[in-house]
């Protein structure tokens, strides 16, 4: 196991001192070598219609999380990018804050493989965008074959 180069006080300063990340309120809830937890505190306009936090909200969480993860290892000043990027909506956050995990699977020269591996995402995908999905096919569907 390597040492984690990063410790949680520096990559929250490093949060609040960078333009695209400042005013979010994030904050580092855990650390490893390769692997970071932030909560990210819900905000009025991260809500969508239904109360529940936007899919958006999300994914920046998760490409944040993954540039802290990789500082854990690489350092502060390191310059390395999300390359790479998949989500799993497990289940939504209603008007909450929420945790998200980042962790890098593979350490390369200039790619780094990385996962968000997130608790509570994956019924909003399955219960609400499959069946949207599924709707809007048949649909088209039934337009095409009225002609």
């Amino acid at each position: 196991m390597t040492d984690v180069v990063a410790s949680p006080g520096q990559l929250e300063r490093l949060l609040e001192e960078t333009d695209f990340t400042s005013g979010r309120g994030l904050r580092v809830v855990s650390l490893g070598d390769g692997t970071c937890t932030l909560r990210v505190p819900f905000r009025p306009a991260m809500e969508r219609p239904g109360g529940i936090v936007a899919g958006e909200f999300y994914v920046s969480a998760a490409d944040v999380a993954f540039w802290c993860a990789m500082k854990t290892r690489l350092g502060l000043d390191d310059a390395s990018t999300t390359s790479h990027l998949d989500t799993a909506f497990l289940a939504p956050a209603r008007t909450e804050d929420f945790d998200c995990t980042a962790t890098v699977l593979r350490w390369g020269r200039r790619l780094d493989r990385l996962r968000a591996a997130w608790a509570a995402y994956f019924a909003l995908y399955r219960g609400l965008v499959l069946p949207c999905c599924a709707a809007f096919g048949l649909a088209v569907i039934a337009l095409l074959a009225a002609g």
